[in-house]
């Protein structure tokens, strides 16, 4: 039984129409508070994880989250925000108030003349308890937000302290083509001496180029490290990314399916682990369907090599994902979601074996301005190989379910007025 995080963390800007005048409000800085009941049961997991992620057995919930965004105005070349949120629970059964996580963060871009983009983010948080499965299912993050994995997919009590910060520079020559380049450091650490704290740095170095407007070319190199250390000792990882290959961005020119847009990129990797070196291909093809004017269903299917925290070996997996989202009204947004993950932690051999299978639900109804409800639920199950090394407490099988009710409130600190079609 969890409390979905991620989707109340910060809220977004609240922009209200100014009656006679072509302009509207936006905010500089809002408050949020979300307040939520939940209930759900968990399979599998061990006895410790109970005070943080409800444990075996269903269990009700009723949690409590607060956030706060700052968002100035464009200043010249230069644009940032702030942003931090923080949740608590109290939980049937246990007479104390659990603390979900803390996060705060900060990102800021400055262009540097017409062509050129530089972007730069920090985040730090705190999260009680362990999950894998937003990495395994490309969960975006933003800083200062609490990630959907602090609860929804926890699966056991093991607290750790994230930092990450992101650089990233992009230029562009001509109409046609660009260069980008990003580095990444995020240490994290684990409260628990024993298990695999993890240091890891990525760099990215790619250049592309339009030859028309559905086809491009791809040039690029990546590097990923990692760093494991634990009371046992220490251990290091590299992934060498080689991303050399053609995008293609096209709809589709099939009669009944003027909506349908497919693209695909491709690439390779080559792990070193001691002395050991392989090598894999990797690749991402993304098929969607236009619904009606705000609407889409996709399908996604990624192939990629990762360094996942809580494993000592990289993860290679194949991924898909079918996503469904829709607004059937101004004030209603719905959204469903489902990931199948097969793969392998380490050397593909059936006791090295990760499967991973998510499903997730949510909708959306926004009663005014600044009041908003929703009702969401989740699944999940996770079925891990004999042969993984691990944080101890990660059960081979687990799984959860989760369905929720919330209230939200929004309440605006400072707003400035912007005139239609300024950048906020």
């Amino acid at each position: 039984m969890a409390a979905r995080i991620a989707s109340f963390a910060i809220a977004g800007c609240v922009v209200a129409p100014v009656v006679g005048n072509a302009q509207t409000l936006t905010d500089v800085a809002s408050l949020s508070l979300t307040s939520s009941v939940s209930g759900g049961d968990s399979i599998g997991a061990s006895s410790s994880d109970g005070a943080a992620t409800g444990g075996s057995g269903a269990r009700l919930a009723s949690d409590l989250q607060a956030g706060f965004s700052f968002k100035p105005a464009k200043y010249g070349p230069l644009s940032w925000q702030l942003s931090a949120g923080s949740a608590v629970r109290r939980q049937s059964g246990i007479d104390r108030t659990i603390v979900l996580g803390h996060s705060v963060g900060a990102s800021a871009g400055i262009s540097i003349g017409r062509r050129t983009m530089l972007n730069v983010s920090e985040s730090l948080q705190y999260l009680p308890s362990y999950s894998f499965l937003s990495a395994m299912t490309q969960v975006p993050g933003t800083a200062g937000e609490l990630p959907s994995s602090a609860v929804d997919f926890s699966m056991a009590v093991r607290p750790a302290t994230t930092s990450s910060t992101q650089i990233g520079l992009t230029t562009k020559f001509g109409a046609r083509s660009s260069l980008a380049v990003t580095s990444q450091v995020e240490p994290t650490r684990f409260a628990n001496p024993a298990d695999p704290s993890l240091l890891r740095w990525s760099g990215m170095v790619r250049f592309t180029h339009q030859f028309t407007k559905y086809v491009g070319l791809r040039l690029g190199y990546g590097r990923q490290t990692g760093q494991y250390s634990r009371t046992a000792g220490r251990s290091r990882t590299a992934l060498d990314d080689l991303d050399v290959g053609l995008d293609y961005n096209k709809a589709l020119s099939l009669s009944l399916a003027r909506k349908l847009n497919l693209t695909f990129a491709s690439g390779s990797n080559i792990t070193l682990n001691g002395q050991e070196r392989r090598f894999n291909l990797t690749g991402q093809a993304t098929l969607d369907r236009r619904i009606g004017r705000q609407g889409h269903l996709t399908l996604t299917y990624d192939r990629s090599a990762k360094l996942v925290l809580g494993f000592v070996d990289p993860v290679f997996a194949d991924t898909i994902t079918t996503a469904a989202t829709g607004e059937p009204t101004r004030r209603v947004k719905l959204n469903a979601t489902t990931a199948a993950s097969l793969g392998a932690v380490g050397a593909r051999t059936s006791q090295n074996q990760l499967r991973t299978y998510t499903a997730t639900a949510r909708a959306d109804v926004a009663l005014s301005q600044t009041v908003g409800v929703s009702v969401d639920g989740l699944f999940s199950t996770v079925r891990i190989g004999s042969g993984v090394e691990r944080i101890d407490a990660l059960p081979p099988a687990s799984g959860r379910w989760t369905a929720r009710l919330s209230l939200r409130w929004t309440l605006p600190l400072v707003q400035r007025r912007i005139r239609e079609g300024e950048r906020k």
